[in-house]
């Protein structure tokens, strides 16, 4: 019998452990900082000066005029476990710190050549200790300001396996600068200076206010697009600001999320703010935000990743909900069209095939190019009733709205379209905070009362006025929007019902799809789902939730078990059906290139101003674009 191999089993040294230990915390730069900057704010700091050359490997100097170190306790801050912001396991329970294992100075002095020069108000002299990959010195006096400054260099020399692993100079400093960023928008009331090779890179007031903070990281176009949320449900407070609809990044960069005014990431959170955007934004982009949310410390675990970013709550369903309804009622309640020299070049979605309706391609020589073909000026090319019932037989004829005078030519009759009947007004969102006081009153007054159209441009967007703006619709936009309302509500008001499948689809699901469809089995059948068991994880669909045919069952169906899957909360029925909305209302509106007469866009636009949200469609694009009288007579130098 061969001999066998069993290796010994011993206990590692201390360096070794260390250093191990320190990879857990210091996985880059960014991580130095980070830990750094955390400790100075502990301290009460007002002011946090971070210094930098190259990637930070080489050096890195971050300066706060906090508290300070008390001279006996310079090397007990540098020892593993030492901390002055817990003692007991309970108050890991109602921690209200942004450090607290006491691992950061002991991690970074175990990788690098660190030095601390502190002094508090008590002294007359400040202390400098220094260590070197190990254990710190002795402290000894030196010259300095009350507060701390920290210096790191030569990061990871004693472990060039990681330095190996640091991307360009150019990332990781610009990993530092955005987390140097997300911290000073997360305090505010705390001036922050971010330099690298004596360039300033951030650089923030510390004057208390959000949006100059804002202002001062993102840039002043990005704070005059930001709106304030304000919420309170019991004890749970969140506070901040969101983008306005259509204003949006193409990555998650521009989102902050606080937990009393940490840092954290949550992707429960992430997926509620964007569910709060549905049908506000294109889909593919994610909305500007800075939120702080403020719950009880018992409520919340903070200590479930090294470097303390990744949070827990234990209602973490009811904390999603209630961002995303403090959210969406900001967005609701935000009444303006984009301007019409609006600038998207930040923001413009991917186009992808069948995304968008195309203009119908036109034969040479159908329309002559020049401008008075384009602008046509429609009267009565086809009905009045273009989106509403015919008169009856017989009746009189009611006098034309619109001058008789007319162009020489008339552009084709449009086809019967579906009716567009006004949409019934949503139910109130029981999460949603209380309207203020007058909000009624204004909601009774109808959106676009005094908007008349005048023309048709293109065969496509629908030129109007009122007295004080001039603004461009999508014909298709609109109608859309006014479809996918009233198709939403009537699935809100009924009680769901099932659609049997003239042919039954078979469903093959894994092992974990078919536990999860057992779980909601119940909810299932309430929708609308009917299925029957034909063999070993095999099913018949049998009936579906009938409001509309232009989805396939098994995809919604697949759908629901993939999110639930993927770890997020179960789809309610509205997100379930969904798709089908949202097809529905799209292929049964009026196309781009098609005409319409002046009654038929005065319906139109009549419909759109009864809607919720009538400035984009249920995809997220915009509807209706504007510029203003005084914006117009600037144009024209009449100002």
């Amino acid at each position: 019998m061969p001999e066998i191999n069993i290796p010994e089993i011993h206990k590692l040294e201390e360096s070794t452990i260390n250093r191990i230990a320190a990879g857990e915390v210091v996985e880059r730069p960014l991580s130095v900082v980070k830990e750094l900057v955390e400790n100075a704010l502990d301290a009460g700091a007002t002011l946090v000066e971070i210094k930098m050359e190259g990637a930070g490997d080489a050096f890195i100097s971050v300066r706060d005029n906090g508290r300070g170190i008390r001279p006996g306790e310079m090397a007990l801050a540098l020892a593993p476990h030492a901390t002055s912001k817990l003692r007991r396991i309970e108050d890991l329970e109602n921690i209200s710190t942004m450090g607290f294992r006491g691992e950061a100075l002991a991690s970074i002095a175990a990788v690098s050549r660190l030095s601390i020069l502190s002094r508090t108000a008590a002294e007359t002299a400040a202390r400098l200790i220094r260590a070197e990959g190990g254990p710190p010195g002795r402290a000894a006096a030196a010259a300095g300001p009350v507060g701390t400054t920290v210096t790191v260099e030569d990061l990871f020399f004693n472990t060039p396996a990681r330095r190996k692993f640091l991307r360009s100079a150019q990332t990781e400093a610009g990993l530092i600068a955005e987390m140097t960023g997300r911290l000073a928008v997360g305090r505010p009331d705390v001036a922050f200076r971010l330099s690298r090779g004596g360039k300033t890179i951030v650089a923030t007031p510390g004057n208390g206010r959000l949006l100059d903070a804002i202002g001062a990281v993102w840039g002043r176009e990005t704070a005059r697009r930001l709106l304030p949320v304000a919420a309170r449900r019991g004890e749970w407070e969140i506070s901040g600001f969101i983008s306005e609809p259509g204003f949006a990044r193409s990555n998650r960069q521009h989102q902050v999320f606080l937990l009393r005014s940490r840092v954290v990431r949550s992707a429960g959170l992430a997926k509620a703010l964007g569910e709060a955007y549905h049908t506000l934004t294109p889909a593919g982009l994610c909305p500007v935000a800075v939120l702080n949310l403020s719950l009880p410390p018992g409520e919340t675990d903070v200590n479930v990743h090294p470097a303390k970013l990744e949070v827990k709550f234990r209602a973490e369903r009811e904390v999603e909900e209630f961002l995303r309804a403090s959210a969406r009622a900001v967005l609701t309640a935000h009444d303006r069209a984009r301007p019409l020299g609006w600038d998207d070049r930040e923001i413009r979605p991917s186009r992808r095939a069948g995304t968008e309706p195309a203009l119908r391609p036109r034969s040479p020589g159908a329309e002559p190019a020049a401008l008075p073909e384009q602008i046509r000026f429609l009267y009565a090319p086809v009905p009045p009733a273009r989106f509403g019932a015919a008169p009856a037989a017989g009746a009189a004829e009611p006098p034309a709205p619109y001058p008789a005078a007319a162009p020489p030519e008339y552009p084709p009759a449009c086809p019967p379209a579906p009716d567009l009947a006004a949409p019934e007004p949503a139910a109130p969102d029981p999460a949603a905070p209380e309207p203020a006081a007058g909000a009624a009153a204004a909601a009774a007054v109808p959106r676009f009362a005094g908007l008349r159209p005048l023309a048709q441009l293109f065969q496509t967007y629908i030129l109007a006025a009122d007295e004080t703006n001039l603004y461009i619709i999508d014909q298709h936009a609109a109608h859309e929007r006014v479809r996918y309302e009233r198709l939403l509500a009537e699935t809100r008001r009924r009680p769901a019902a099932a659609q049997m499948l003239l042919t039954p689809e078979t469903l093959t699901l894994s092992w974990q799809e078919e536990q999860v469809f057992l779980e909601y089995y119940e909810q299932l059948r309430d929708l609308g789902f009917i299925l029957e068991e034909f063999g070993p994880q095999t099913y018949l669909l049998r009936a579906a939730p009938c409001t509309g045919p232009y989805a396939s069952p098994t995809e919604v169906f697949h759908r629901f078990l993939a999110e639930t899957l993927s770890g997020g909360a179960p789809p309610a029925a509205e997100r379930l059906l969904e798709r089908w909305v949202f097809l529905t209302a799209c292929r049964g509106s009026v196309k781009a290139a098609e005409p319409l007469a002046l009654p038929a866009m005065e319906e139109l636009l009549h419909l759109l101003g009864q809607t919720e949200n009538p400035y984009t469609c249920p995809h997220g694009r915009p509807v209706l674009l504007a510029m203003s009288r005084a914006e117009l007579e600037k144009k024209f130098y009449r100002t």
